[in-house]
């Protein structure tokens, strides 16, 4: 069963969810509450802008960090990445749905979520409560 987004290969070191830093373990502590907590809605969400490399990118860059790692050309232009992305993610909340993890209202707005790119949109309660996870650990 897949609880969450993977990344493409290339991807990975750029993924919030991945490696060893101190932003990426705050932000799988914030996604490992999230799912406790019971809003799956959310999870999913987060997940997604975790394992997605430009909102990634944007949230590392909006909080002053720097890339550690050398970054992979994957082949894919910034369409198709999304696209794949996107993909993936409609497919997972499908699998939600069928295993009633989610509702159908829940569903739609998942769905409607991906397809108007708010996963990227820096003004969201999601992106802001993932700058405030890493910030919060980076205080600690």
């Amino acid at each position: 069963m897949q609880l969450c987004m993977n990344t493409l290969y290339f991807d990975h070191h750029r993924a919030l969810s991945s490696r060893n830093s101190a932003e990426s373990r705050a932000c799988r502590h914030f996604l490992t509450s999230t799912f406790l907590s019971g809003d799956t809605e959310k999870a999913l969400k987060i997940s997604f802008m975790m394992a997605h490399p430009q909102c990634s990118d944007h949230i590392r860059n909006d909080l002053g960090i720097t890339h550690q790692f050398r970054n992979c050309d994957s082949g894919l232009g910034a369409v198709d990445r999304n696209a794949y992305y996107k993909r993936g993610f409609k497919d997972m909340v499908k699998k939600y749905s069928k295993w009633d993890l989610i509702n159908q209202d829940q569903t739609i707005r998942l769905i409607n979520w991906v397809q108007k790119d708010l996963y990227l949109d820096t003004s969201t309660v999601e992106y802001n409560e993932i700058m405030n996870a890493i910030k919060d650990a980076k205080k600690k």
